[in-house]
């Protein structure tokens, strides 16, 4: 599982991910994150638009979309049981 909450660490888990395939091609990757790790073949629970905020009235104005992201999240982890959580 990879989660990036925004534009660079989507970019950068995107690249991550390439990498890991070159030596391991049938790694499966599901998790939080945009268009690059999507991109990349991650499977998308959580898209992370919208979720990559800045300062206190911005984070309290989209917390329940953040708090409902980490409840997929969490959920996904118990159901699925990841080796990896980057």
């Amino acid at each position: 599982m990879i989660v990036a909450g925004e534009a660079s660490g989507d970019l950068h888990g995107a690249g991550l991910v390439r990498a890991m395939r070159q030596h391991a091609p049938d790694l499966r990757f599901s998790g939080m994150g945009g268009r690059e790790l999507r991109a990349a073949g991650v499977e998308i629970l959580v898209d992370a638009a919208g979720l990559a905020v800045v300062g206190l009235i911005e984070v309290l104005s989209h917390l329940g979309d953040i708090l409902r992201a980490r409840r997929s999240l969490i959920a996904h982890l118990h159901s699925d049981r990841p080796d990896l959580l980057i």
